[in-house]
């Protein structure tokens, strides 16, 4: 689109104005006020100060970039919210010195549907930061998003990150998902791509997902679960298209049916429903099944891993334990816990084999 670009620091006409691209690149102060919405395709700041004023609900379509030393803020004459609204991938950089701050009676809200990158860069002052039921966010940052103090992509005074939003963690060295992740969210992606030592990103709390398509997706990097639960909804997925998980146990835990896909090697996990797993699927500590859980089409079991059965009834063995000597089906150790029975003829009388020890604690086994 068209370029306005403003090289004195004069205040520009941005009462009830539409714009494409705007670049302020002066050495001095603007701050454009005005009680009529404006509308930005990219805002960009080369040098000086520039004081997004607006007391109407203002939108900024496109990327947003502050260059070293310059400084844009967001201070409102009254309460009001700039919306990031865009419809393809909005990146906020700062270069440098470069900052963006909002001030107390600021709100810079990504509203559902727009999807925001702030990469590495950082978003402070005394104002709101607002992530909107429907929106995505994208963080590069190395201390992912934090409830509170300085750190993470976001520092301002109230940060807003709601449970129905996606949460994308991107960076290119390793991240704390932070105790700003919402204990629940719509979809979490891990797109790490650091080198291969650096390039893990590490649950910092319990996580419970909601999305049933692209549930959790592992695009590049690891995900360390740290020993926190991550739950899968009932119909969800998990897709490995690059990435995958390191050997921290979770568990991931499929709260009801679900599936995965791609090639992905899976600490710990815990089933209370139907899973089936494709054939890149590898169970490197535990696979324990609850009451109501099953597999439906067998992983592959490491050579240190052991199937748990945790039903705390009978449970009749079904496809997690196939005939199989090798490969997906073929259990190393097996464990029954919490008086389980484990019917394990189910009405086919057949040979199956484990590669290590069974261990029956207070359970029968027939």
């Amino acid at each position: 689109g068209s370029l306005f670009k403003l090289s004195v620091a004069n205040t520009p006409a941005f009462n009830g104005r539409i714009y494409a691209n705007f670049e302020y690149n002066a050495s001095g102060t603007s701050s454009p006020t005005g009680g009529n919405a404006v509308s930005i395709d990219n805002l960009t700041i080369s040098q000086g100060t520039f004081n997004f004023n607006m007391t109407a609900v203002s939108s900024i379509r496109g990327n947003i970039s502050v260059a070293n030393g310059a400084a844009l803020t967001f201070t409102p004459g009254s309460a009001t919210v700039t919306n990031l609204n865009g419809t393809g991938i909005q990146s906020i950089t700062t270069t440098g010195t470069g900052t963006i701050s909002v001030a107390s009676s600021g709100n810079l809200t990504v509203v559902s549907g727009s999807t925001v990158n702030l990469g590495t860069s950082v978003i402070t002052g005394l104002g709101t930061f607002t992530v909107a039921s429907g929106a995505t966010f994208r963080t590069g940052n190395t201390g992912g998003i934090a409830a509170s103090g300085a750190t993470g992509s976001i520092q301002t005074t109230t940060r807003s990150f709601n449970t129905a939003a996606n949460y994308v963690y991107n960076g290119t060295a390793n991240q704390l998902t932070g105790t700003g992740l919402p204990a629940t969210v719509n979809t979490l992606t891990i797109n790490n791509t650091g080198a291969s030592s650096n390039n893990v990103v590490t649950l910092t709390a319990i996580t419970a997902i909601t999305a049933t398509a692209g549930s959790l997706t592992l695009t590049a990097g690891r995900l360390d679960l740290n020993a926190r639960q991550l739950t899968i909804p009932s119909g969800g997925n998990v897709v490995a298209t690059g990435g995958d998980f390191t050997a921290t146990a979770g568990p991931l835990f499929f709260l009801g049916s679900g599936t995965t896909t791609g090639t992905m090697n899976i600490p710990t996990t815990t089933l209370a429903g139907t899973v089936t797993f494709n054939t890149g699927a590898n169970i490197v500590t535990s696979l324990q099944i609850n009451a109501s859980g099953a597999v439906q089409v067998a992983p592959t079991y490491g050579a240190a891993s052991t199937l748990i059965y945790n039903s705390g009834t009978t449970y009749n063995r079904f496809n997690e334990w196939t005939v199989a000597t090798s490969g997906a089906g073929y259990p190393n150790n097996i464990t029954l816990l919490n008086n389980t029975t484990l019917n394990f003829v189910n009405g086919v009388n057949q040979f199956r084999r484990a590669a290590g020890n069974l261990t029956v604690n207070t359970c029968l086994l027939y």
